[in-house]
């Protein structure tokens, strides 16, 4: 950055750039728009910086330019009215306007900082274009007094449809004279080959990286639809075994005829011989009894005239 200005230079041009936009013409008067017109103009914006070789008392390290130029020398003042260029706040002045070309602000500094540019046409009905530009002093290796750092880009004016007025311009352009005459330190045709064949290289590259994410998802899916069968298989196999296990266990509670069902299923020769036989001769108490539970395990089977009459035999001693 900087606390200086340009000098009276860059202030005359303001003035005149002033003194112009107030000779702008109403709208009404550029004319009706071209239908179908479509006109491109190229330009280039930057800059050049220089090194110093030593840090001055004021702490610039750097002198440098910062300009706009038509890729074609172009004179373009037939459809530019003005560049505004805006510098870092730290100068004294930091918005700088020119009218004519060559279209540039020279300064000193000693840091990096975005610069805009911004492009006012003749026809004060189209609308102004701005660009931003990083101001570059640094490079590496170091930077050397010998040799300048160039930093700058392609762009263009597109002009759809302009005003009648506006068109007769564009298309009218003279070149620039030669003493105005500018060189483009940048090979933009070869680096326009470069880049495109960089993005066709990219675009290959990444419809490879497709292809094989393609391939990867694919096994991935047969992979998972796989696992999501054996576990349903699995499932369905715990389900069957669940249900063969419930069938026995209801089988079995069937068989011994549920609780309190026990005398059910006894043989009545059992229940007899589970009588209680003294080897004396029974009471009549003990035939009653016999009678009695007979005729209960008849009853538990359902069984309704099953009531067996037991006489006990009389045994002597």
């Amino acid at each position: 950055m900087d606390e200086s200005s340009n000098g009276s230079q860059q202030l005359l041009g303001q003035q005149q750039g002033q003194q112009l936009q107030g000779q702008l013409m109403p709208a009404a008067d550029y004319g009706p728009r071209v239908r179908g017109a479509n006109i491109v103009k190229p330009v280039v914006y930057g800059n050049v910086s220089r090194y110093l070789g030593a840090t001055r008392e004021d702490g610039h390290t750097h002198e440098w330019t910062v300009y706009l130029k038509s890729y074609e020398n172009e004179d373009m003042r037939g459809y530019i009215r003005k560049v505004h260029f805006k510098l870092h706040d730290s100068y004294a002045e930091p918005n700088r306007i020119i009218t004519d070309p060559p279209y540039r602000v020279s300064e000193s500094g000693w840091g990096e900082f975005e610069v805009m540019i911004k492009v006012y046409y003749t026809d004060g009905s189209e609308r102004p274009l701005a660009f931003t530009h990083q101001l570059k002093l640094f490079n590496t290796p170091p930077a050397s007094t010998d040799y300048p750092l160039v930093s700058e880009s392609y762009d263009e004016l597109v002009f759809a449809e302009p005003s009648t007025f506006l068109y007769k311009r564009l298309v009218s352009a003279p070149p620039l004279p030669p003493a105005l005459q500018e060189v483009i330190d940048t090979d933009f045709e070869t680096k326009r080959k470069t880049d495109l064949e960089s993005i066709l290289e990219g675009k290959k590259t990444v419809a490879q990286a497709i292809e094989e994410y393609k391939k990867l998802l694919k096994i991935k899916t047969e992979a998972l639809e796989k696992a999501k069968a054996e576990m349903a298989q699995a499932a369905q196999a715990a389900a069957t075994a669940t249900t063969a296990t419930d069938d026995g266990s209801a089988d079995g509670n069937g068989g011994n005829g549920g609780a309190g069902g026990g005398l059910g299923e006894v043989p009545v020769e059992v229940a007899l011989a589970r009588l209680s036989i003294n080897s004396t001769t029974p009471s009549v108490s003990a035939k009653t009894s016999a009678k009695t539970s007979v005729a209960a395990a008849a009853a538990g089977k359902g069984e309704a005239s099953a009531a067996v009459s037991v006489n006990m035999p009389t045994i002597s001693s």
